[in-house]
């Protein structure tokens, strides 16, 4: 595998060389003349307006001149000298001096903008200057439509980064990936750093308002995030949220409103062909599944004359009916001078899910002031943030299978219950918003700041520190459904503490430039907690107000955490430049963690990384391409994402049961043998990155290859010794890929109609290359493990193949009435599933299907596909004419798999009892009816649920993921509203998909019917700044 790095190289440096060829010149006159003579012009833009103020310097003797109020200018030059024109907002241009008298210059804007800053983690830096693989994403560009926190805004806008969206409930969290999935046991998310502070928990990106939000920044190679050591192994988020603005007082407030529909359901049977279904099933001898006597002395409900008589309930649209309504609305004010700077803002959303009563509501305040004179500046800020959640939900999961034949209420008034009691496992889809109450509050409070001082020229000593603290509370409560009423209480606070001392050197002499820093940090995270529980309260009043109150003791349930960790760094980086040219970074930190044992606890992070930026050679003379340059990194970086008391034994309470008296009893955790051994995750990263930019287009080619090694996996001890499992560093992966990112930039009509495309495109694969066990199964989708051989898990990790590997049979159709005589050497008849016998494995993992061993069972297994996609990409257009502006994004993944487990419960009514059943099972295998590939109702329950390629679906699938249609005017200065933007969006409008369930992007099993389906939302929106 690490040949893959060589060869990255070797491409890199031969696409160089094509480049070069093209761009050097065929022919050059030379000229020995040292005559100086006058040279004038004209500088203008694409639009032929004169630009002024124009830096013109002639870099043989670094004169120049700047351009008047028309755009002229003049300069004495000789033969041969470079002239360079060079202004804020624009592409800088270069020309070589031949026979010209006069020069008619035209600057292109910097649509690249190759000046602007980056965040890169305890720094900036110039985006011409970055050697690591970096994407920055300002606010204007980022993803607004119906996104609720800060990864959903970033969804399509980054290649290699995968943003899950399977939950669309608002408040949500959406697991993330970026260069695919970095550990087999730990936590493979990015880290997420906000103004500084490294966030404890993903779910905190909630508390921040999007429209807050100034730039994001995605650190991807180690050379990048070996800055974050032991945090940086999946890669860096860091958010930066807005400021105050020298100027004026400005005032801004945005609204908007959104709706949403249900994108897709499932085809499922209307009441006629339910009652007939089990009719048929009803008078089917062969099957038998001991269901409780009821019509005609069998276990059916209805008899045929029914039909016509009863409801005909579609449920997935009587429970998606109601339209959920959101809204936001946000105020913000900011002003300052050259010393001070301010801003405050305040933020409220209130969103409700597809699938009801679920409401969301966050209150947002943020509050940033700035101040710089002289060599010393400060910034703090401080934010508060409050969630209410009703969690209560109604069964998206019972609207499927519940029986059509009934309606929302019965003649009572009362929710209607299925008509043979105790039978059916599914209740009325309403009944949660009915009997249940779940709702929680959360109140977030960040606070950071820094202060620095400039004490010597090109030195500067600054302090920085960072709180975070969040108090969760849930409350939940559900009446007598069949036994017992039941309730429930939890609590929890966090809290993050992070303090940074930095000193940082800045020197310029001659063509070179040193920026160095070190870097002392601490980080400390204390999380703490405790939670009630039981069943039978003394009266359905006293609810979770008074969890004693339950009558008896041993339905009640009281447990408590406290969980603390801690982190120290040191760390080191070197930014190096000379001439513009050649760029080089270094980093080192060394990392200390609570979790580990004292001979383990320090992790060592080393990268480094260079550039060459080849269009400031003086050999390159392409005009057209205005940026080329070519980047390798290496690095280190690791993974300390564990729970405590993995390297060293814990004491935990135990009660202990005495003549039938519980005592309290202090004991050595049971759970985990301690391992003094245990030590960091690690992961080195190799990244050849190429750029190649015009003022029409830019373009970034990045190939990486990532290894993990050390990774931490779960063993099991013998019982004998007190303890079930063990911690060991024993698993190795590798992610290897290629990302593209390619933006065009297309002006016509002057500058009233700009076409803005961006194309990502990004490729990853992974390969678990050392595994300690044979196999795990990390998909379970019958819910209490594998029954047999034929069901329970789909997924596994396993070495030689990808993380979440799906394994399956291969599915061939049914048995029909010509191959009886062959179903029955498998123990099968005609009408049942057929499976493809491969031969025995002869020990290296891969089947033949040639012979067979005359049974289908584990070993016909074969590898069906990954779950995570190895093709992601984006598509995206924006279309401005004068204040018009249209934009709509394409996004799609492509090569993964998911198992649509539902398909096979929704065709079979054995785990179902009375649930309803999708229209496939109306295409049953009979003796009638042959041309199928759905299994007969008397089919063995193993084989008709058995995963294979009936259910391991292709998930791929491409979607017009947001469309929005804007109008934004600038005022004069005299008028009091300065600008004003009036927006439409579209998110989710179409999905082109083989996936045959609710929604492709899944990981996995799709086994979760309790989440809402996919929706399209429609938003409207304004933005008015005064």
């Amino acid at each position: 595998m690490e040949n893959r790095i060589l060869h990255f190289i070797l491409a890199g440096f031969l696409l160089l060389g094509l480049l070069d060829l093209q761009a050097a010149p065929l022919s050059e006159e030379v000229d020995f003349s040292n005559e100086s003579i006058q040279i004038t012009g004209v500088v203008k833009d694409n639009s032929g307006e004169p630009l002024i103020g124009v830096s013109i310097k002639n870099e043989a003797n670094n004169t120049g001149t700047v351009t008047d109020l028309d755009g002229n200018f003049a300069l004495s030059v000789k033969k041969g000298d470079v002239l360079s024109f060079t202004y804020i907002g624009y592409l800088t241009k270069k020309i070589t001096i031949t026979n010209q008298r006069t020069l008619n210059v035209v600057m292109g804007e910097d649509a690249q903008k190759l000046d602007e800053v980056v965040v890169i983690g305890y720094g900036t830096a110039k985006k011409s200057d970055l050697t690591g693989a970096v994407e920055s994403i300002k606010a204007d560009k980022l993803t607004q439509g119906n996104a609720t926190n800060a990864i959903q805004m970033l969804q399509g806008r980054v290649p290699g980064l995968y943003i899950n969206t399977h939950n669309q409930d608002p408040g949500s969290t959406n697991t993330t990936l970026l260069r695919g999935v970095g550990s087999l046991s730990g936590n493979s998310e990015p880290l997420v750093v906000v103004d500084g502070l490294p966030l404890s928990d993903m779910s905190i990106l909630n508390t921040i308002s999007p429209n807050d939000i100034e730039q994001i920044d995605v650190l991807k190679d180690a050379s990048a995030t070996a800055i974050y050591g032991s945090r940086g192994a999946n890669g860096v988020i860091i958010i930066t949220t807005k400021s105050g603005n020298v100027g004026n007082v400005t005032v801004d407030y945005g609204a908007k409103l959104s709706i949403e529909k249900v994108g897709r359901t499932v085809d499922m049977m209307n009441s006629e062909e339910y009652i007939r279904f089990y009719y048929d099933l009803a008078h089917d001898k062969d099957f038998s599944y001991g269901y409780p006597e009821g019509y005609e002395g069998n276990f059916y409900p209805y008899p045929l004359e029914a039909i016509g008589t009863v409801a005909d309930t579609d449920w997935q649209k009587e429970l998606t009916k109601t339209t959920p309504l959101s809204q936001e609305h946000n105020l913000s004010v900011s002003g300052g001078n050259d010393v001070l700077k301010y801003r405050v803002s305040g933020s409220y959303y209130d969103g409700s899910s597809i699938v009801g009563p679920y409401n969301y509501k966050r209150f947002n305040v943020d509050s940033k002031l700035s101040y710089r004179k002289g060599k010393v500046a400060f910034m703090v800020n401080l934010a508060y943030t409050k969630e209410n959640t009703d969690k209560n939900k109604n069964s998206y999961q019972n609207a499927i299978h519940f029986a059509p034949t009934c309606g929302k209420f019965d003649e009572t008034g009362a929710l209607s219950k299925f008509p043979v009691a105790s039978v059916s496992w599914y209740e009325n889809p309403f009944l949660n918003e009915w009997d249940t109450e779940n709702f929680s509050e959360a109140n977030t409070t960040r606070l950071g700041g820094n202060i620095s001082y400039e004490f010597l020229p090109g030195f500067k000593i600054e302090g920085r520190a960072g709180f975070e603290r969040r108090f969760y509370e849930e409350y939940f409560y559900q009446e007598k459904r069949y036994t017992r009423d039941k309730g429930s209480i939890a609590h929890s606070n966090n809290m993050n503490m992070n303090f940074d001392l930095l000193l940082t050197y800045a020197k310029t002499f001659g063509k070179n430039n040193i920026n160095a820093m070190g870097v002392i940090n601490y980080q400390n995270f204390r999380n703490r907690g405790n939670d009630m529980s039981g069943e039978g309260f003394s009266s359905p009043q006293i609810k979770y107000y008074q969890m004693n109150n339950i009558l008896e003791k041993n339905n009640r349930e009281i447990s408590s955490f406290w969980n603390e960790k801690a982190l120290s760094s040191y760390l080191v980086r070197v930014n190096y430049s000379h001439d513009d040219r050649y760029l080089i970074t270094a980093n080192f930190r060394m990392d200390g963690a609570t979790q580990f044992a004292p001979k383990n606890k320090w992790g060592y992070f080393p990268s480094i990384a260079a550039a060459w930026r080849i269009d400031q050679e003086e050999f390159y003379h392409c005009d057209f391409f205005n940026n080329m340059k070519l980047k390798l990194g290496y690095g280190l970086a690791g993974n300390a994402n564990i729970p405590t008391g993995r390297s060293q034994a814990l004491l935990a309470y135990t009660p202990v049961y005495t003549g039938g008296i519980t005592e309290n009893g202090v004991t050595w955790n049971g759970g985990y043998f301690p391992n003094p051994d245990l030590k960091w995750e690690g992961v080195r990263t190799a990244n050849l990155g190429f750029e190649l930019g015009s003022q029409y287009f830019w373009m970034e080619v990045n190939g990486y290859y990532k290894k993990s090694f050390d990774l931490l996996m779960d063993r099991s001890k013998p019982v004998e010794t007190g303890y079930s499992k063990i911690t060991l560093n024993k698993g190795e992966l590798v992610n290897y890929g290629v990302e593209a990112r390619i933006d065009g930039y297309f002006n016509f009509l002057g500058n009233d109609l700009r076409w803005t495309p961006s194309i990502t495109v990004s490729y990853n694969r992974n390969e678990i290359t050392k595994f300690d066990n044979d196999m795990v199964w990390t998909a379970e989708v019958w819910g209490t493990g594998k029954r047999n051989a034929l069901m329970g898990y789909a997924g596994c990790n396993r070495e030689g193949y990808p993380v979440g590997a799906l394994f399956g049979y291969q599915y061939l159709g049914v048995w029909q009435e010509n191959e009886r005589e062959a179903a029955a050497k498998y123990g099968a008849k005609p009408g049942e599933p057929k499976f493809l016998d491969h031969a025995t494995s002869d020990g290296s993992g891969k089947k033949t299907a040639n012979g067979g061993d005359g049974k289908i069972d584990d070993a016909d297994r074969i590898y069906l596909g990954s779950s995570y996609p190895e093709i992601m990409g984006t598509f995206n257009n924006t279309i401005t004419y004068k204040d018009w502006s249209l934009s709509f994004m394409f996004d799609g993944v492509f090569n993964k798999k998911a198992v649509n487990y539902n398909r096979l419960a929704l065709i079979d009514p054995t785990p179902v009892e009375y649930g309803n059943l999708s229209r496939e099972a109306l295409y049953r295998w009979t003796p009638d009816f042959t041309d199928t590939n759905i299994p007969s109702l008397t089919s063995p329950v193993d084989s008709k649920l058995a995963i294979s390629t009936f259910c391991i679906e292709d998930a791929s699938f491409i979607r017009l993921r947001e469309v929005t249609l804007s109008w934004q005017h600038n005022f004069a200065s005299t008028f009091f509203l300065k600008k004003i933007r009036v927006y439409l969006t579209g998110n989710n409008l179409a999905t082109f998909t083989k996936y045959k369930g609710l929604n492709p992007d899944i990981w996995g099993v799709d086994n979760s019917w309790n989440l809402a389906p996919i929706t399209r939302s429609y938003v409207m929106g304004i933005n008015l700044t005064f």
